[in-house]
């Protein structure tokens, strides 16, 4: 109970409600998660299968990924910092260096006789 209290707090309405779907089409059933999400862990609860007699056993397969939103938040960090690396800074493309003309170096430019 400790878990749940300290991750659903003890609020009633934090209900989880995973299922599963049947494409009619495809003849495949698909499961669909519950997922809830703080700002320190993500929960999954799958429903993973069920009694069809009496309804009376189901189980369900629960992962808990901690601190994943911090992932997803450091990979928007780590986009916004290569988008200002990568930035044209200042007034457009300067020259990569002086070079001087012939004229400006005492040699005259070589012509043909």
């Amino acid at each position: 109970m400790g878990f749940w209290s300290r991750l659903f707090g003890r609020s009633r309405r934090n209900e989880l409600k995973p299922r599963r779907d049947f494409f009619v089409i495809q003849q495949q059933p698909v499961t669909v998660p519950a997922v809830y999400s703080i700002p320190d862990e993500d929960v999954y609860v799958l429903l993973v299968g069920w009694e069809e007699v009496g309804l009376q056993a189901t189980t369900f397969k629960i992962y808990l990924n901690p601190l994943i939103n911090w992932a997803w938040l450091g990979g928007v960090f780590l986009v916004l910092g290569v988008g200002v690396a990568v930035w044209p800074w200042g007034e457009g493309r300067r020259a990569a260096s002086y070079r001087p003309l012939p004229a400006e170096l005492g040699v005259s430019p070589a012509g043909g006789d």
